[in-house]
C-alpha cells in the first residue's frame, strides 16, 4: 500500500523507483539494513558501510535486481585501535525505498530465509562451536530467533560485556545444537561470506 501511494505521487521520471514486490532480494536488502544499513534523511539515502568486499556486492547487485540506481566506493578509515581499515560502501538514494524501510514491514514466512541471510552477513559471525547474531536491539534479536525456530532450530539470547557500543547493551543470539544443526542451519542459509566454507 505504501509503495503505491508513493509511486501514484511521483513522476515516471526522475526519481529512483525500486520494485517493491515480495522478492528473494527485497526481503535480503531489508535483512541486511537490518544489521549494518543507515537512512540519509536529507536525500532519502539508504547506505551499508561494511569490511567485507563481498558483502557490499552482494548487497549492491540486490538493489540492482530491485531496479534501483546504486553507488558504491571505497575509503581508508582508522578504526578505535589505530588500525588503518578499509570501509566498502554501498548507496542508493530512494524515497521509496527509504518509506518503505522506515515502515518496518513484515517479512513472510516465504522470505524468512532471504532476510535472515542478509541480517546473518551482517550481524552474524561463526566459529567451530558456535553460530551467533550480536546486536544492541534485544527486540530485533527475538525476532530473528522466530524466524529461526520456524525452521526447527533452537535458541537462546545471552547478554554480552560492552564492547565498542557506547551505552547501550549487547546482546547475543546463539543457535543451540551441535555441529550437525551449525552446518545445515548455514547450508539452508548460503551466505555470501560465513558459510560453512569459508
Amino acid at each position: 500500500m505504501i509503495y503505491e501511494i508513493l509511486v501514484r505521487r511521483l513522476p515516471n521520471s526522475g526519481y529512483n523507483i525500486p520494485d517493491l514486490t515480495p522478492s528473494p532480494s527485497l526481503f535480503y536488502v531489508y535483512g541486511a539494513f537490518c544489521g549494518d544499513g543507515t537512512l540519509d534523511q536529507s536525500k532519502f539515502g539508504v547506505k551499508l558501510g561494511v569490511r567485507n568486499k563481498e558483502f557490499a556486492k552482494s548487497f549492491k547487485s540486490h538493489l540492482e535486481k530491485l531496479g534501483l540506481r546504486v553507488f558504491s566506493w571505497v575509503q581508508t578509515q582508522t578504526n578505535a585501535s589505530g588500525k588503518k581499515i578499509l570501509v566498502y560502501y554501498v548507496l542508493t538514494n530512494s524515497m521509496v525505498l527509504f518509506t518503505w524501510l522506515q515502515s518496518q514491514p513484515e517479512v513472510p514466512p516465504d522470505f524468512y530465509l532471504d532476510f535472515l541471510r542478509g541480517f546473518y552477513e551482517a550481524e552474524g559471525s561463526r566459529t567451530r562451536n558456535q553460530v551467533m547474531f550480536r546486536n544492541t536491539d534485544k527486540e530485533l534479536l527475538k525476532w530473528i530467533g522466530e524466524m529461526i525456530h520456524s525452521f526447527g532450530y533452537s535458541v537462546n539470547i545471552i547478554s554480552m560485556k560492552q564492547n565498542g557500543f557506547g551505552n547501550k547493551p549487547l546482546y547475543s543470539l546463539h543457535l543451540l545444537g551441535g555441529r550437525e544443526e551449525r552446518t545445515h542451519f548455514l547450508k539452508q542459509l548460503n551466505p555470501c561470506i560465513k558459510g560453512v566454507a569459508d
